[in-house]
């Protein structure tokens, strides 16, 4: 079953250094990194985790967020 993102991610979640992606496409899932990388920092943190996952729900079947997030990371 696939969660949509508010699932993985409610307003009120505990550990703003951690964001779940499953279920975006590659932009709104670096919009969303954008966003938590932004909030993040306002409150002094350093750290952020995206969850990817492995690609299975794909058009291809192979990740392509992880790879994305690799790129907008490393800018």
């Amino acid at each position: 079953m696939f969660y949509p993102f508010s699932d993985y991610n409610p307003p009120n979640r505990r550990e703003k250094s951690k964001i779940d992606v499953h279920g975006l496409t590659v932009r709104e899932a670096l919009k969303a990194a954008d966003e938590a990388l932004r909030d993040l920092q306002a409150d002094g943190g350093t750290h952020l985790i995206v969850v990817t996952g492995k690609g299975k729900h794909s058009e291809s079947g192979k990740p392509s967020i992880r790879p994305a997030m690799k790129e907008f990371f490393e800018e």
